[in-house]
């Protein structure tokens, strides 16, 4: 009985209206909002070239970026993550991003990434990752590719699709699992390919495609798992939006995993959980790889394991000129 009551609950979503945590000015469909943080996030807003008049550059309240200067703040629910706006999770970390229409971001333990676009407003939203990992449920729909996301060797464009996408190392590798949908791929070098439901890519100079194993699995659901409790009041609309939007595309495009969730479900009410059981089960088929060569940053990226700035190479603070 339970069961069948959560699923109702999930399926009479679709009659919610539009989100209302925002003014009809900023509601841009490019502009996500953060719902949930664990651990230190920041939220690096406001670029601009030249550094703010009576700004004090030793505050810790800035940092510069490829060539701009941003103000530095902690991250928290209720948060817009807007044009040119960077989010940064600390080693240890992770954040939860949701789109007015439900779509969903998870960025892991130290990670950082960038977004921006370009007018008009219908045009993709470009993610930069620059360094970690990213996990994305991203709803289908028809027209151009609603994200393309660059790392420092990839650029890859995105649909509907469930995906995850690690750049973390030294040796200038991107790595991509689909576990639903596909997506496009481009080295540095314009060599193109494609990553779909089930696959995996490592990306360097060319596209070395396999399978995706339960370890590469299990890294996927740590990296975009997060325990910061239920969402405030003010974000449980929006949360809904995305357990929503998840829930329908698993029953549109699995609809073997959708059937198991039917029976496994229970009282899982948060789009994070039904996401890490998604893992779970597609994890009960995959092939296993012990040896897996993993992505791992340097040791010079990791000397100041404890702080937040292990990846300052990147976001570096700012100084006076």
């Amino acid at each position: 009985m339970i069961q069948t009551l959560i699923i109702g609950l999930v399926l009479s979503l679709h009659t919610l209206p539009a989100f209302s945590g925002v003014a009809d000015e900023s509601r841009d469909p490019h502009v996500a909002t953060v719902t949930q943080v664990e651990g230190g996030v920041d939220l690096f807003t406001n670029p601009t070239k030249t550094l703010p008049p009576g700004a004090d550059p030793r505050s810790g309240t800035l940092a510069l970026f490829e060539g701009s200067y941003y103000r530095v703040r902690g991250a928290s629910s209720g948060d817009r993550v807007e044009n040119g706006n960077v989010l940064r999770a600390a080693p240890g970390a992770r954040a939860k991003v949701v789109y007015d229409n439900g779509d969903q971001l998870f960025v892991g333990p130290g990670s950082a990434y960038r977004v921006v676009w370009n007018e008009p407003k219908a045009s993709a939203s470009e993610l930069s990752l620059m360094y970690g990992k990213l996990r994305g449920v991203i709803k289908k729909e028809k027209g151009e590719k609603k994200f393309i996301i660059k790392t420092r060797t990839a650029v890859m464009g995105v649909r509907g699709t469930d995906f995850y996408i690690s750049d973390e190392g030294v040796e200038g590798e991107t790595e991509i699992a689909v576990i639903r949908g596909r997506v496009e791929v481009e080295t540095a070098k314009g060599l193109k390919d494609e990553v779909v439901t089930g696959g995996a890519a490592r990306v360097k100079d060319q596209v070395f495609k396999s399978a995706t194993t339960k370890e590469l699995l299990e890294d996927v659901k740590v990296a975009s798992s997060i325990h910061s409790g239920p969402p405030v009041e003010q974000m449980r609309e929006l949360e809904a939006k995305a357990l929503n939007t998840a829930f329908e595309d698993i029953r549109l495009y699995q609809p073997a995993v959708y059937q198991k969730l039917r029976a496994q479900l229970g009282e899982t009410l948060r789009s994070e959980d039904l996401n890490a059981k998604v893992v779970e089960i597609e994890a009960e088929k995959a092939p296993s790889d012990p040896k897996r060569k993993r992505i791992k940053p340097s040791s010079a990226e990791l000397k100041d394991v404890d702080q937040k700035n292990s990846y300052d190479q990147y976001l570096a603070p700012a100084k006076a000129r």
